[in-house]
């Protein structure tokens, strides 16, 4: 018995009762057969001293109606009583058996469980014919018993085995942490059990949090951590329900969300068990930040995980309880070699997520496939197929239509393992991931939105200019006739002079105007380069020249330099112009009298063409830098609004500079000036080998 109770393992535990009952039952030999799940005799452990005819004992015995009445009634699992063997023959095998080894008889007595069902017999052979007596009796019973209670308990383990395997496969399938925590009278708290799913969420092993909890309570920030023993010390006194969400940072320096449930149960020793999960609420949090209505349905999923854990008392206890209280479904699947699909357990999630009722998807997977559109459908068996052979993770998304018509989103995800008999079981769930596609859809739109709106004002803005552009040619062009007196004198020089006012004036308009309609064609995507060779030493020496007499009138020096060995550029001559034109103008406009702007060329370390602007200016405030590229804006200062302009000088050189390949840069400190920065890569030198050829046409593709 105590080899039994002790955990040996079944042929251990018989082979003891044969041994005990040749020493109690001398001269007996003992033989004990176990009837399998087929109704076959498997023989187990013979007693020793048969002799050299032990093995024709040990071989199996077939069983049927025809071969005695334990044998019929293993066959039938059928329960037996000992009036049931008086007056009947001896199993034709066993009979052959004992003549041929000169044996005097054999007794043979069934194996019963509490319910009467045969599970085997326990036989003795005796060299002489055994006395009849009481003692005899109790003894061949208890052994019998003794048998019976061996083979429930392995029966019972083996259930338990089953139940562990299937805990632990549910464990790591599940997109999270399980955990068992013990909380001891005095403080002391220890993990018992946590999944391998620790390591994915946290980046700490099972084995590290088991040794010592500080290496997960480590993930967490300070302040989760200053009052976290406080609060779980109380919640184990009054055994609340421990829900909690809370931001990590993973050893990998990675920042995620975690959502934490747990139930306690109070031990006789005064601990306190707490049951529960540890959820990735990661994607959930950064959806809510970007949608209120994400937010309001990721609450409602968190209230839904509360009932995600019970009192996992046993392995079986655990697995069931998960399985009904995970938002959504739990699934066993079983692909055989043949292509073969069945579900082997599905949760009662499935009636509440397809609308179908687990019976029928037991009973026929296609109730369930059939919620899936046919496009899923069309595929979905050679992927499942294909999955299985190279038992590769299977994470899918799907839109279904329920039985009542609603249409949701899925989100599946399942493990494979390979069975010994070449079929592939997969442990998996199917999550609601409906209201995350409706926030994505929802973010989507308002994208869109916000991109017609810009496009809408780019055409609106270009074809405003090209209206205005072609009545201010002519105001133009009149008002050049007349400050050239082309048809006579004006009479007073006033209308000499108003006419230059008039000239001047509307060629700053519709320099304006042309910048407005570069700068729509950059939004649009419509604007072309013409590319050719450009020296950059010409392009500087060009564009101060027209700064110059702008420069002289604001009293502010220019000046130019350039290294020697400059190499040529690809570029739009006419666009380089541009861009050095606002970066200059833009510089002179915002340094006050007695001041300098510097342009300046030159060769980075790495090879790049680095072309400089800069001012000692007035400058720009950390604050205001990001409105520097932004249209239409200036940064406001008291300075600032005295000149004029309307702020789309700087933005469009950096998309001319982007189109080119080139990037824009600024520096700049409030009184000291600024400095902005173009850089050609060395891939847009002649000096290259991977220069692209001159005389491109490009455009501007968007994004």
């Amino acid at each position: 018995m105590d080899v039994i109770v002790q955990g040996a393992s079944l042929e251990q535990a018989l082979t003891n009762i044969a041994l005990v009952s040749n020493r109690i039952l001398r001269p007996a030999k003992c033989v004990i057969h176990l009837a399998d799940s087929e109704r076959a005799w498997l023989r187990l452990n013979p007693g020793p001293g048969l002799g050299v005819g032990a093995a024709q004992s040990a071989a199996p015995i077939e069983i049927g109606p025809e071969t005695g009445p334990i044998a019929e009634a293993a066959h039938r699992g059928a329960a037996v009583t000992a009036g049931d063997l008086r007056g009947t023959p001896i199993c034709p095998q066993l009979q052959g058996f004992i003549e041929e080894n000169g044996l005097a008889a054999c007794e043979v007595q069934p194996i019963c469980n509490r319910r009467g069902t045969v599970l085997g017999t326990l036989t003795l052979f005796f060299d002489t014919l055994p006395e009849a007596c009481p003692d005899r009796a109790r003894a061949v019973a208890f052994l019998v018993s003794l048998a019976a209670f061996a083979v429930e308990i392995e029966q019972r383990n083996s259930v338990q085995r089953a139940a562990n395997e299937r805990f632990t496969s549910l464990a790591t399938t599940i997109p999270g942490v399980v955990y068992q925590r013990r909380v001891t009278p005095d403080g002391d708290i220890r993990y018992t059990y946590i999944s391998e799913g620790a390591k994915d969420l946290f980046g700490v092993s099972a084995e590290e949090i088991l040794a010592d909890p500080q290496a997960l309570f480590a993930c967490h920030g300070p302040e989760y951590r200053s009052d976290f023993r406080e609060r779980l010390l109380e919640a184990s006194r009054k055994l609340t329900l421990w829900d909690v969400e809370a931001q990590i940072i993973t050893r990998d320096g990675e920042e995620k969300w975690t959502h934490a449930i747990a139930r306690p149960r109070r031990q006789p020793d005064g601990s306190v068990l707490w049951d529960g999960v540890i959820l990735d609420a990661t994607r959930i949090k950064k959806t809510e930040m970007e949608l209120r209505k994400a937010r309001e349905s990721a609450e409602a999923m968190s209230r839904s995980y509360q009932d995600a854990v019970t009192m996992l008392r046993s392995a079986n206890d655990r697995f069931a309880s998960l399985a009904a209280t995970i938002p959504g479904v739990v699934y066993q699947r079983r692909v055989s070699p043949d292509g073969d699909i069945r579900y082997t357990y599905i949760s009662e999630g499935a009636e509440e997520l397809f609308g179908v009722s687990p019976e029928e998807i037991l009973a026929d997977p296609d109730a369930l496939f059939a919620c899936h559109g046919p496009e899923y459908r069309t595929n979905f068996r050679e992927r499942l197929l294909k999955a299985s052979r190279e038992l590769t993770l299977w994470d899918v998304q799907a839109q279904i239509i329920t039985r009542d018509g609603e249409e949701k989103w899925t989100h599946a995800i399942a493990r494979p393992r390979r069975q010994p008999d070449g079929s592939v079981l997969w442990d998996g769930v199917i999550l609601d991931a409906t209201w995350i596609k409706k926030a994505e859809i929802e973010l989507k739109k308002a994208k869109d939105l916000a991109e017609s709106s810009s496009r809408a004002k780019s055409m609106f803005l270009a074809q405003v200019g090209h209206e205005l552009r072609t009545p201010l040619n002519a105001v133009l062009g009149f008002s050049d006739v007349l400050k050239s007196e082309v048809f006579g004198p004006l009479g007073s020089k006033k209308y000499r002079e108003y006419a230059e006012h008039i000239n001047q004036s509307g060629t700053q308009l519709l320099n304006v105007i042309n910048n407005i309609l570069d700068f729509t064609k950059c939004g649009t995507g419509t604007l072309e380069l013409s590319e050719s060779r450009v020296r950059v030493r010409d392009a500087l020496e060009r564009v101060v020249r027209q700064a110059a007499p702008i420069a002289e009138s604001a009293q502010v020096t220019l000046n130019v330099a350039a290294d020697d060995g400059l190499p040529d550029i690809v570029a739009d001559s006419c666009k380089l112009h541009e861009i050095l034109s606002h970066l200059l103008s833009n510089a002179v406009k915002f340094t006050p009298q007695h001041g300098s702007v510097h342009l300046s060329a030159s060769r980075s370390g790495t090879g790049d063409v680095v072309i400089r602007v800069k001012d000692t200016g007035i400058g720009i405030a950390e604050e205001d830098m990001p409105k520097l590229l932004e249209p239409f804006g200036q940064a406001d200062c008291d300075l600032n609004r005295q000149y004029d302009g309307i702020g789309l000088g700087i933005p469009l050189a950096a998309n001319l500079a982007k189109l080119h390949g080139a990037r824009l840069t600024a520096e700049s400190e409030i009184g000291l000036g600024t400095t902005v920065t173009l850089i050609f890569p060395r891939n847009r030198t002649f000096d290259d080998p991977d220069m692209p050829p001159p005389s491109r046409r490009l455009s501007l593709v968007k994004g």
